[in-house]
């Protein structure tokens, strides 16, 4: 199984964020942008896990659960891959967010999961691939987006059907106060 950990979003933030990608696709060239229901910020990319890891996965989530927070989006920027650029929303930076990731990362890694090294940069993706018409910029683009309240996180399994990513809620671990 293919998983992740992640928060998902409300409908109002979808809404804004996909506002965004639509003013985007229009002026781009070429792109695969994600679909609606796939929209989320990634934890933990955990990759090939075995079923049989679940409880432990559970465990570890429990575990590093916290507070509920608020998370904003801020920032439209754009990583340079060999693929193409992957454009995306950044996350505010939020001490609670960073929190919440990294003990995430240590309670998995003491049940012996290996993750990314990677500095975590909190952001959600767009589309990737994506070329733009020459002349657009995507200065002033980005409408103010609802706050996002986080109340929970989840270990999704990504897996592809029909050609398509699909993304599956495995789990979800509530934030407490």
């Amino acid at each position: 199984m293919r998983l992740f950990i992640a928060i998902l979003l409300d409908d109002a933030v979808k809404n804004g964020i996909c506002s965004v990608m639509e003013t985007i696709r229009a002026h781009a060239v070429r792109g695969n942008f994600t679909r609606r229901e796939n929209l989320h910020l990634t934890l933990i990319f955990l990759g090939e896990t075995e079923r049989e890891k679940l409880p432990v996965l559970q465990s570890a989530m429990e575990e590093a659960a916290g507070e509920p927070f608020s998370l904003e989006f801020c920032g439209l920027g754009y990583f340079c891959r060999r693929e193409g650029p992957l454009y995306y929303l950044e996350a505010h930076g939020n001490s609670a967010l960073s929190a919440l990731q990294t003990r995430l990362k240590e309670a998995l890694f003491s049940r012996g999961f290996q993750m990314e090294g990677k500095a975590f940069r909190p952001h959600l993706t767009l589309g990737r691939t994506v070329v733009l018409e020459r002349e657009f910029s995507t200065a002033g683009i980005l409408p103010h987006l609802p706050e996002q309240l986080v109340s929970g996180f989840c270990l999704m399994e990504s897996k592809r059907a029909a050609g398509r990513l699909v993304y599956t809620r495995l789990l979800e671990v509530p934030l407490h106060k």
